[in-house]
């Protein structure tokens, strides 16, 4: 009896082992056909984590498309456009609030020297012809001394030679003296280069003198061409430093020193008066503005005792707070 214990023993746990690999392997083909059933279910809703990804981690996902890229934009500088100055065809000279002397000017000797005269603050002018018996052209310069005296730089319609002419008795007679011209301040159109001075010919500080204007034998300012302002106190034996002014159209002497007129100026729709002392170095200030039409070379301006005259296009206008109001 005892023979048979080992033999029933063996039996037993092969059936045990048996029923361990079926078992096992059930498991392995249900987790394999529900691997099988995810792989092929359809899509469900997209995953919060997903659509919640950082923005940065989708756009690193390389694109075939063009990349923007920034190119940085150099800043533009408006630089004003260059208003030329030009010689003024006009000239005003100013003894006070009443009487004033104007002229137009140009080539000689084809220009006649035909100044006016009022008396009643512009109301009125009275003509005169300054080249009989002078033969006188073009005028350069006129100078009123007193309510009789009046002087002119004019060039001799023959020669076109700069002379002085000068009236006595409030232009009804005039006489010529060439003499005196070598004495006087005036640009010769025909060399715009040079600048004569009371001591005789000097080089201009600038390529073209287009405005000259005096205060004494050795002080007197100019307006390039390019309306740059400078001034001498030696008859132009030097110049102070320029004071670019684009835009200058002319300029008169003061009891004080100097006015320029200038146009396109940003604080003034028309022509701004820019005031400034004798020194070679005083600064340019705003002393007013005065609403006007002109064509280029078409402005005088002339200070007569406490009154500033401006003539430009067809009105002329007076002011006694140095161009601040006018009337």
């Amino acid at each position: 009896m005892a023979s048979f214990k080992p033999l029933k023993r063996a039996s037993h746990n092969k059936a045990v082992c048996r029923r361990w690999a079926l078992t096992a392997l059930s498991v392995f083909v249900i987790g394999d056909i529900a691997l099988v059933a995810v792989a092929l279910a359809p899509p469900g809703e997209p995953s919060t984590k997903v659509a919640d990804a950082p923005a940065a981690v989708i756009s690193a996902i390389p694109t075939e498309g063009p990349v923007e890229t920034t190119v940085p934009v150099e800043p533009v500088q408006i630089v004003p456009a260059a208003i030329e100055t030009f010689p003024p065809t006009r000239i005003l000279s100013a003894l006070d609030a009443n009487t004033a002397w104007r002229t137009l000017t140009g080539p000689c000797p084809a220009t006649p020297a035909a100044p006016e005269r009022t008396t009643d603050s512009g109301a009125s002018w009275a003509s005169f012809d300054a080249s009989i018996e002078t033969d006188a052209s073009s005028i350069l310069t006129m100078t009123v001394v007193d309510e009789t005296e009046t002087s002119l730089v004019t060039l001799d319609a023959s020669d076109c030679a700069p002379q002085v002419v000068d009236t006595y008795v409030a232009g009804e007679e005039w006489a010529n003296y060439p003499e005196r011209a070598s004495a006087r301040w005036f640009v010769n159109p025909s060399n715009r280069a040079l600048v004569h001075t009371p001591n005789g010919d000097v080089a201009a500080p600038c390529a073209s003198v287009a405005v000259l204007a005096t205060r004494s034998s050795t002080a007197a300012a100019l307006l390039c061409g390019d309306g740059t302002f400078l001034r001498t106190t030696d008859a132009g034996a030097s110049w102070g430093a320029g004071i670019a002014l684009n835009g200058g159209v002319n300029l008169t002497s003061t009891a004080d020193g100097y006015l320029v007129v200038a146009q396109s100026q940003a604080s003034c729709d028309g022509l701004q008066v820019l005031a400034t002392g004798e020194p070679t170095e005083a600064p340019l200030s705003i002393a007013g503005c005065r609403s006007a039409a002109f064509n280029p070379g078409d402005v005088a301006v002339s200070s007569g005792g406490e009154t500033l005259w401006l003539w430009a296009g067809d009105a002329l206008s007076r002011s006694n707070d140095g161009g601040a109001t006018w009337f």
